[in-house]
């Protein structure tokens, strides 16, 4: 499941290709693995997000925790330069509905009435991970060199 974060990266980054066909961007390739407690993350969010002035790339963690990041096609890498990278990992809370099997229409009402800021979002791995200004990750994308990086999260 996407977090609501890693959608609206997700927008964006298809916004900016939509906008400019994706003509002039040049990426590497840059691929990597997610560990938090000495395990590798599975199905984690990964977003390399440049400095703010190039485009962000983004991933999805394999069952091993192993990444390649997309910025434009899939599998294309990032652009090289300096990136805040953020990682999260989260499930909705399960509805009574999952929980019963059931549910009332009334029920289902206030459910469906919901914003996601109502909503509790549950962190499998820290949350000061999944925002670039707490997340304390940076990378540097180098052409000409091998990006395979290890992001290791800590609690």
């Amino acid at each position: 499941m996407f977090s609501y974060r890693y959608r609206i990266i997700l927008l964006f980054a298809l916004l900016l290709n939509g906008c400019s066909g994706g003509a002039g961007v040049e990426t590497v390739n840059v691929s990597g693995v997610v560990v938090y407690k000495g395990q590798p993350v599975s199905e984690a969010n990964v977003a390399f997000l440049g400095d703010g002035k190039i485009r962000p790339a983004i991933a999805v963690t394999d069952e091993e925790g192993k990444f390649v990041l997309t910025t434009i096609r899939s599998g294309d890498g990032a652009v090289v330069g300096k990136h805040m990278v953020t990682v999260s990992k989260t499930i909705a809370p399960p509805t009574k509905a999952a929980a019963t099997g059931s549910v009332s229409m009334e029920e289902a009402a206030k459910a469906a009435q919901e914003t996601p800021a109502e909503a509790k979002i549950l962190y499998l791995v820290p949350e000061k991970y999944s925002m670039p200004a707490t997340s304390g990750l940076t990378f540097e994308v180098r052409d000409g060199e091998e990006n395979n990086f290890e992001i290791k999260l800590e609690d």
